[in-house]
């Protein structure tokens, strides 16, 4: 019997897409006949292909944001160059509509002047714990303690 997997892939080069990288795999569960309730069934089929599709969602956020966080600090670099090196990661825990997620972020050291540690890809407003939530999340909260994404 045939199954679907959901799949998050990765092409690197849009001239090339046939060469892809995996990114995230769920299979769905497979079909169970035994115990099935004719009046529950959509119910459940529904269920299942929810968690699983927002479990993709919450993997195509983080690694957007992965992508958009390398594009930040390359940029950064390239504003100052020589100074800057790669020094870790920090995550940022955010509250979203897809739940509670860690997004990676990466902490360069500024040696040049006063040095110091910043994160290029750190989102305005994200409070120096390392927490932030989407503005959709809690439209009550004041702009310094939400990421007014």
């Amino acid at each position: 019997m045939s199954q679907l997997i959901a799949m998050i892939m990765q092409a690197d080069d849009l001239v090339n897409p046939e060469v892809m990288t995996e990114v995230w795999r769920q299979p769905m569960p497979a079909i169970q006949l035994e115990g099935l309730e004719p009046s529950r069934y959509l119910d459940g089929l529904e269920a299942t292909v929810m968690e699983v599709g927002w479990a993709a969602m919450r993997t195509l956020l983080v690694e957007q944001w992965r992508l958009r966080d390398q594009a930040l600090v390359a940029r950064y670099r390239q504003e100052h160059p020589g100074v800057v090196t790669g020094d870790g990661h920090d995550d940022l825990k955010v509250v979203s509509r897809l739940g509670v997620i860690f997004l990676p972020r990466q902490v360069c050291y500024q040696q040049e002047g006063t040095a110091h540690h910043t994160l290029p890809g750190s989102p305005r407003g994200a409070c120096k714990s390392g927490c932030a939530c989407c503005r959709k999340t809690c439209p009550l909260a004041p702009p310094s303690d939400c990421w007014a994404g």
